[in-house]
């Protein structure tokens, strides 16, 4: 008999009441590291306004033509919209962010996908022409006559777009050691379910909500996007698989952006290797772990649960089709829109057997895997 595969995301551990959002580590890191969030959010700002048209003149913002987050904030204003802007408008995210910066807005909906702008922030154009500078040094010393220029001469100069550049290399590394110190944060939220099933939280006592008992077998394959041990901990499962990693310092979390290095019109190599500590280089992370991929050939079943359909995940599921063609997929979803993106899915990757199924009417845990608590 073929054995079942799942496919967790994000909106699973949402529905346990976990804060796993990227808007919840703006509010760890605020709380634990500002100045690593002050520093985070004025470059991700400033990067961000110059990077699509947007200009000072006269104490007034211009911009060029609107970008995918203007668009989103306009449609925040229509009438149907209003009490979502409320909404955001009463988070603690979205007031944290309006106490210390300008364009506030626009920082939620950064942070609401930051994988997808994390990129900009070591792009900084305060850090270019580092080579350039230290060539200039050089030339400079010795048009001074100063003699043999060597490279510790070089460095006792002041050099700021080096300094900056230190200062993004600084900023990585306590991100890094951040996010990591984050999951581990949220993983001992959750509580062991042979203790206790309540637990306090921000919001007092609440009642943890489960799948039915034994829903998850033992021979399952689990194979979890997200870097916590919800599932080891409230399931008492051992066999779950984080292909994005942990909150394990040889086994980190792999968070980062997608964005095509090489078109990115940047020449700077020392920014460039930055940029690329935070790049999300999905075909490595299949080829390196191939040999999980070979050992689940004896599946006939394929359960997605918690899973957005982004763009940026589509590349597993083309691998896991391509590996069980056969196998009968699960599609589960929430809104309207999980819908429209499943079913893109299947018509890309081809899938030839599948359910869509929908978490709110016909689901026997509705109450359970959903994407938005808010609903």
């Amino acid at each position: 008999m073929g054995k079942r595969l799942f496919l967790i995301g994000n909106g699973f551990d949402l529905a346990h009441k976990l804060p796993t959002r990227y808007l919840d580590l703006l509010k760890w890191l605020y709380k634990n590291d500002n100045d690593t969030f002050m520093n985070l959010n004025k470059l991700l700002l400033r990067n961000f306004l110059k990077r699509n048209g947007y200009f000072y003149e006269d104490e007034y913002w211009y911009k060029r033509p609107k970008n995918e987050i203007d668009i989103k904030i306009d449609e925040l204003y229509l009438e149907e919209n209003k009490a979502r802007l409320k909404n955001i408008e009463k988070s603690t995210e979205y007031n944290i962010l309006n106490d210390h910066f300008d364009d506030p807005l626009i920082l939620y909906f950064i942070w609401s996908s930051l994988e997808d702008y994390l990129y900009l922030v070591f792009l900084d154009e305060e850090s270019e022409g580092i080579d350039m500078e230290r060539e200039s040094i050089r030339q400079i010393l010795k048009d001074e006559e100063y003699g043999q220029v060597t490279e510790d001469d070089i460095n006792y100069v002041d050099r700021p777009e080096q300094a900056n550049y230190d200062h993004l290399t600084h900023l990585a590394k306590n991100f890094k050691y951040d996010l990591l110190n984050w999951v581990d944060t949220v993983n001992d939220e959750i509580p062991w379910i042979d203790d206790i099933i309540y637990y306090e939280n921000e919001h007092g006592k609440m009642k943890i909500m489960l799948l039915p008992d034994n829903y998850f077998k033992n021979d399952d394959y689990i194979i979890n996007f997200n870097y916590s041990n919800t599932i080891e901990k409230l399931y008492s499962m051992g066999n779950v698989f984080h292909i994005h990693g942990q909150d394990y310092y040889d086994n980190p979390p792999i968070m980062g952006h997608t964005k095509n290095i090489l078109e990115m019109n940047e020449y700077d190599d020392r920014k460039l290797v930055l940029v690329e500590e935070f790049y999300k280089d999905f075909d490595l992370i299949i080829e390196s772990n191939n040999d999980y991929f070979s050992k689940i050939n004896d599946v006939n079943e394929i359960v997605v649960l918690g899973m957005g359909y982004t763009e940026t995940d589509k590349i597993y599921f083309k691998k896991i089709n391509k590996i069980l063609p056969n196998a009968k997929w699960k599609l589960h979803y929430y809104s309207n829109e999980d819908l429209k993106k499943a079913e893109g899915y299947v018509d890309d990757i081809g899938i030839e057997s599948y359910d869509y199924i929908s978490l709110k009417e016909d689901s026997p845990y509705t109450n359970i895997v959903r994407y938005d608590l808010d609903d």
